[in-house]
């Protein structure tokens, strides 16, 4: 009887350690899975903000007449400031690339695309360059607005 006893309790230690596992590996996981979703949450903001950064200055320079050239130069540092693109977004390279649908900024590596349109500017838009490129022009030149 005495060894039916010491059975069941570490049976009973066993089975609570079990459950401790379970309960490690499940807040484990829904943690991750939080951490997953607001990195995404936190890329998806700054391509906006870079996004948004683009068109401000797409909109300057298409303010200026027809016949004028003028360009804005950009550079991508650690920490970002005025004139100032960051490096990477979400420790990921991204892209920055115009076309006539609009603009687009895509982190490379997870592929999140923020896209905006761009109205009523009666401009052309092209190019595409790279975050690891250090910096960038966007210029215009007659009817049409580049970045390089």
């Amino acid at each position: 009887m005495r060894k039916l006893k010491a059975a069941s309790f570490i049976f009973e230690q066993v089975m609570l350690f079990l459950m401790g596992v379970v309960i490690f590996t499940a807040c484990f996981f829904v943690f991750q899975s939080y951490q997953s979703y607001f990195e995404e949450i936190s890329v998806r903001n700054q391509l906006n903000e870079i996004k948004d950064a683009v068109i401000s200055y797409i909109i300057k320079l298409a303010e200026g007449g027809k016949d004028t050239i003028s360009y804005i130069k950009i550079k991508f540092c650690r920490p970002p400031g005025s004139n100032c693109f960051p490096y990477k977004v979400g420790n990921e390279d991204y892209l920055i690339s115009l076309s006539d649908d609009g603009v687009n900024v895509t982190a490379i590596s997870s592929g999140i695309t923020v896209h905006s349109d761009v109205y009523l500017l009666n401009i052309s838009l092209d190019g595409t360059v790279y975050s690891s490129a250090g910096d960038f022009v966007i210029y215009k030149s007659g009817n049409k607005i580049i970045i390089k």
